[in-house]
């Protein structure tokens, strides 16, 4: 111990008699503390903290494997996932989510929102119910339909500082009307951080027959 003492006695002499270089040691441990805080804060968010809802146990993640691109796991393509749920005889339920961002006009500024787009069953999936309002229905997850989003507990907070009242409100991501049906509890934060939550709105046999309607407006026959 007392040797270690004389050592560190030692090293703070030596720095304190050339300040640049003692700036520069500090500023590289400044990086590099920050990088391994940064590294640790990523790791405990998307493998060591427990998924924030209830029966987490019970989850299980499904993603498909390209190994002809070198990849472990891949997203999966939302046919691929109707397939599966149609096809599905093991698990109870399964529900499909991807994670995008908006930016939303305030009063004085624009900003980035984090959020995702989910199948109408995901909160029931995951067993989480709402603070204020509901979930997402069945009836809100086709083409066509007006478009309506959950709110996560922070952006309620900074938007409406909590007013009970923010049911059946307008919100315009990107421009688009949406109507706030529901928001979340304080306690439920997805890891993807999501403040505002939309249907995904990807049936394949809706999207088919958009696609077949649309091309024939356009003149092209289809079959």
């Amino acid at each position: 111990m007392r040797t270690l003492w004389q050592d560190i006695r030692y090293a703070a002499r030596t720095l304190g008699k050339s300040q640049g270089f003692a700036a520069m040691v500090a500023g590289i441990l400044a990086i590099g503390m920050g990088g391994s805080m940064m590294i640790f804060t990523i790791v405990s968010e998307s493998y060591l903290r427990p998924f924030p809802v209830p029966e987490q146990e019970w989850l299980v993640d499904l993603d498909e494997r390209p190994p002809q691109w070198g990849l472990k796991f891949a997203f999966v393509a939302y046919p691929d996932f109707h397939e599966w749920r149609r096809q599905n005889r093991t698990l109870d339920s399964m529900t499909a989510s991807l994670g995008r961002g908006w930016n939303l006009a305030m009063a004085d500024r624009a900003e980035r929102i984090d959020g995702m787009r989910v199948t109408y069953n995901y909160f029931d999936v995951l067993h989480v119910q709402p603070a204020l309002g509901r979930h997402l229905v069945e009836e809100d997850d086709r083409l066509g339909v007006a478009r309506v989003t959950v709110l996560g507990a922070h952006l309620w907070r900074q938007l409406y500082g909590e007013d009970p009242g923010v049911i059946g409100r307008s919100l315009r991501p990107d421009g688009e009307p949406y109507t706030i049906v529901g928001v979340l509890p304080t306690s439920v934060v997805f890891p993807a951080k999501a403040y505002l939550l939309v249907s995904l709105a990807a049936d394949p046999a809706a999207r088919k027959q958009q696609e077949a309607a649309e091309l024939k407006q356009s003149g092209f026959e289809v079959a």
